[in-house]
Formats: structure tokens, sequence, C-alpha cells
């Protein structure tokens, strides 16, 4: 669940900095409910993906300096049967049910399939 928050966050931060409301570093970090030197990082991190963030102490806001919007998003689809690969203490299992796999040791052969 952290990672969707996250993203929640960094959707939220590419908002308002196209707004130019973020206020002040110490403000935009309160609007996030994130410490400051995590916005710092969050800032650093979305520079290195390219996106060209500023500072203007006069307006005290953050802002791109060209039109830009960060678009993240997630799929989650099911997989088909053929595509899952069930492994079971350490070892792939070829049935289509989970089934635990017991280990005899005087044979060293597993067995339960």
């Amino acid at each position: 669940m952290a990672y969707f928050k996250y993203l929640e966050r960094l959707e939220r931060m590419d908002r308002l900095i196209r707004m130019k409301n973020t206020g002040t570093p110490r403000a935009f970090a309160d609007k996030l409910g994130i410490s400051e030197s995590h916005l710092y990082f969050c800032l650093k991190e979305l520079k290195e993906y390219g996106l060209p963030i500023s500072y203007n102490g006069v307006k005290r806001s953050y802002y791109y300096r060209e039109d830009v919007k960060l678009r993240v998003s997630v799929s989650i689809q099911k997989m088909a049967e053929d595509e899952v690969i069930h492994i079971v203490g350490g070892i792939e299992k070829k049935s289509n049910f989970f089934a635990p796999l017991l280990y005899n040791q005087s044979e060293g052969t597993y067995f339960g399939t």
C-alpha cells in the first residue's frame, strides 16, 4: 500500500507545481504531510526523471520551466493459467493448484503432488 501512497503523493506534487501553488518548501512539505528533507528527496527524484522543476523565491512557489505533466499509471491484470508458476520451497510446481510439497529426508525426494 505504501507504493500507492507514494504515487498519489507524486501526483499531488505535480498538481501543486503546475498550479504554482506550492508555497515555501516548508509549506509544500506540510501540504503533502512529509518532512522538508523528504520533500527535497522527492523533488530530486522528479528532477532525475526529467521534470524541469524550479523555485521562484518572489512568488514563493515551485513551478515547471516548461509545459509538462507527470502521468503515473498502474495496471493490474489477472494472469492466464499458462503464465502462472507455483514455486514451493524453491522448486517449480507444474500443477494448476497449490499444494504443499513434502520432503522425504531418508529418500531425498519430494512427494505430495
